[in-house]
């Protein structure tokens, strides 16, 4: 759990993240672009969301994200962490 908040939070962990990330962002701005004013945003679901990092990105390029994360931590003392992911949230 601690090597996936250092991965997707801290600055340690930002190489990781755009070496994994930044490909599927700028992917999806290809593939998903954000229309003009007074259209919707596109809509995007992040399955296995984790700690929400991911999902936080593409929100953050304005996107609606929803996500998911159905995890066998879910039982233990970071399910509510977890819960709090299972939110359809914009940025």
């Amino acid at each position: 759990m601690l090597r996936s908040f250092a991965r997707d939070w801290s600055e340690e962990g930002a190489k990781e993240r755009s070496e994994s990330y930044s490909p599927m962002l700028q992917e999806l701005q290809l593939r998903l672009p954000v229309e003009a004013s007074g259209q919707p945003a596109p809509r995007v679901i992040v399955p296995g969301a984790g700690l929400g990092r991911l999902a936080n990105e593409i929100a953050r390029l304005g996107r609606i994200v929803s996500t998911l994360c159905i995890a066998a931590e879910g039982a233990e003392s970071n399910g509510l962490l977890r819960l709090s992911l299972l939110m359809t949230h914009r940025v």
